[in-house]
């Protein structure tokens, strides 16, 4: 066990016994922690602890302690109309992790999520007993995120705790770049302690791949544009304090860290962002009639915005394109005749004929590898898995008319567009079925808003006030 493993888990045990939010700051914050494992590898069979699984874990029993909390998860989770289908598809994980390894066992090949260097036989292993457990709990934040979520505080605190770990993973950017270049990234081997922690290339066209904490360039990259992603869709919703110098200092750091890690995920999470961003910047201006003066403000520093960005690169365009191109022709455009990319490909094309060859039932949570989000869940899960969650997801993220004011609705919409660059990202690198736990704590919060406010009983505060009105602490 290495000294920051060390003094995580005193942290860890100190949150557990706090009565105050610092696991939810911790929750959010050991994202930048991917290469980490709590627990030396030898003495747990190269099973990997991370310390964000374990943040999750003291949430989940933090929150459902509170008896409300829990009832009312298990009344959601029993109803198909609420959230049951989410629940039938926990149950669902523990079948096919059971079952069909066992079942289809010696029948299919794939590459296996333990060893990946080459084509296996499927048959049963550990990664079936952890991807499941780690699934489970990322399912089981959208219960604790949806009680939880009803409390005001709970909300204005988690919206701290993301700019906390955004904070985190721009020093960790810094820490790392600055020991590279110094000659001192031994000093970082403590953090990089996991069974999965190697790194692909260190440089891309003679660009320093920025890691952070992380096992690679494509980890950090992703968590950065997500968290960054976040925060441009919620701005309005943090104080005014923030909103003024902090928050955009912070964004414009975390979309910098974001292309200093060279990662071609990365890079489409921050095309889609951008594309997410100016497309509701214009329907606010076209489609919404009566225009307030914000929304003009918005507009015009937009507007200018684009301004000085075409004048500098029809300036320093030609020599910035020269000087960058064989970066960008080494993350994007060529990416496709990398070898990684064909590795990764095989992975993919395996896991799909696995699906096929099951006849459509899956070969199990933790059996197979693939390099996409979406072919992985159909090969673990098969037809039902996917039509379990992804209706779960479907109905989550369609148009809803009962939120308590239009405070909620905006946070809400503001919540579905902060995930959609985190789903694309996973979707196209995703090597297990689980979403990870910050996507699915975001599934919860949006779901949340939509149950009775944890004050409703208690004298209701203006609407531009109730995302930050005080209430008693969910966790």
């Amino acid at each position: 066990m290495t000294w920051p493993a060390i003094i995580l888990w005193l942290m860890i045990l100190l949150a557990s016994v706090s009565r105050g939010p610092l696991i939810l700051y911790l929750f959010s914050g050991t994202v930048i922690f991917g290469a980490l494992t709590m627990a030396p590898p030898g003495l747990t069979g190269g099973l990997n602890l991370p310390a964000q699984t374990i943040c999750a874990i003291i949430l989940l029993i933090k929150i459902f302690l509170r008896s409300d909390n829990l009832m009312l998860a298990i009344r959601q989770g029993l109803d198909i109309r609420k959230l049951g289908l989410l629940g039938f598809f926990m149950v669902y994980v523990l079948v096919t992790a059971l079952v069909y390894p066992r079942l289809f066992g010696g029948s299919v090949m794939l590459y296996s999520l333990n060893a990946a260097a080459a084509e296996s036989v499927l048959a049963p292993t550990s990664a079936n007993f952890t991807q499941t457990i780690y699934l489970l709990i990322s399912s089981a934040l959208v219960f604790a995120f949806a009680t939880a979520g009803r409390s005001p505080t709970f909300r204005k605190i988690y919206l701290q705790s993301i700019i906390f770990a955004g904070v985190l993973l721009v020093a960790s950017g810094v820490i790392d770049l600055a020991c590279s270049m110094a000659g001192l990234s031994r000093l970082l081997q403590p953090f990089h302690n996991a069974a999965y922690a190697s790194l692909d290339t260190v440089y891309i066209a003679g660009q320093y791949r920025v890691v952070g904490f992380m096992p690679e360039a494509s980890d950090y990259g992703t968590a950065t544009c997500t968290v960054l992603s976040f925060l441009l869709f919620t701005y309005r919703f943090f104080d005014a304090g923030l909103r003024r110098y902090f928050l955009p200092i912070l964004m414009m750091a975390l979309a910098l860290m974001t292309l200093m890690s060279t990662s071609s995920t990365g890079y489409l999470g921050l095309i889609m962002l951008v594309l997410l961003f100016v497309g509701r910047l214009l329907a606010g201006l076209i489609l919404i009639p009566v225009r307030s003066q914000a929304q003009w403000q918005r507009a015009g520093y937009v507007l200018g915005a684009l301004i000085i960005f075409v004048a500098v690169m029809s300036v320093a365009g030609p020599y910035l394109f020269s000087k960058y191109y064989g970066l960008l022709n080494d993350v994007l455009l060529s990416k496709t005749t990398s070898s990684s990319y064909l590795e990764r490909s095989r992975w993919s094309q395996a896991g799909l004929q696995a699906f096929f060859a099951t006849y459509g039932f899956g070969v199990g949570v933790g059996s197979v590898r693939t390099s996409n989000w979406f072919i992985n869940i159909l090969a673990s899960t098969g037809l039902f898995g996917v039509f379990l969650f992804g209706t779960f997801v479907i109905k989550l993220i369609l148009p809803y008319r009962k939120y308590a004011d239009e405070v909620t609705r905006r946070f809400a919409s503001a919540l579905k567009l902060s995930i959609v660059p985190a789903a694309l990202m996973i979707g196209v690198s995703g090597t297990t079925p689980d979403p990870g736990v910050w996507v699915m704590s975001v599934l919860g919060l949006l779901y949340g808003l939509r149950l009775r406010p944890q004050n409703a009983v208690q004298e209701q505060p203006a609407p531009e006030l109730r995302l930050n009105a005080g209430a008693q602490n969910a966790v």
